[in-house]
């Protein structure tokens, strides 16, 4: 009877890992452009963030779980920690990905144009967030 006990505690605890760890992981790294054309990071700002990237998934992670990095080609949000990563989803956008970049009241909004209702909101530095797209081929929206 002992084994049996700790063969379902052992099954629990796997099951358990998968649905809290790997789970969530396969699903966020599903949104990853996949060009693998991001290749050196020129500015990066932490902050909090709220995102919606089709009609079933959406979240919030609140400062400093979030990381928005520039790259010449596009812009990546993900997780600011290593231990973070396996929920706050890893988001590759290319320029000709991104329709318009708003301002709001609390920070900034990125409307992408390759998925109907899709935004991420970054919240945080939106000044300087904006000041350092300005540089880049996106159309940005700063009233």
């Amino acid at each position: 009877m002992k084994y049996f006990e700790l063969a379902i505690a052992g099954c629990g605890g796997i099951l358990g890992f998968w649905l809290f760890f790997l789970r969530p992981r396969l699903r966020s790294t599903a949104l990853v452009n996949g060009n693998d054309v991001f290749d050196k990071c020129r500015v990066k700002f932490i902050g909090s963030a709220t995102w919606k990237t089709g009609p079933s998934f959406a979240g919030r992670a609140s400062f400093p779980m979030v990381q928005l990095q520039i790259f010449d080609q596009g812009l990546r949000v993900s997780g600011n920690f290593r231990w973070i990563r396996w929920a706050v989803p890893t988001i590759e956008l290319l320029w000709s990905d991104i329709a318009i970049v708003k301002k709001s009241p609390t920070g900034i909004r990125i409307v992408r144009r390759d998925v109907e209702n899709a935004f991420i909101v970054f919240q945080m530095n939106s000044r300087a967030v904006l000041s350092s797209l300005s540089a880049y081929p996106v159309r940005i929206d700063d009233s």
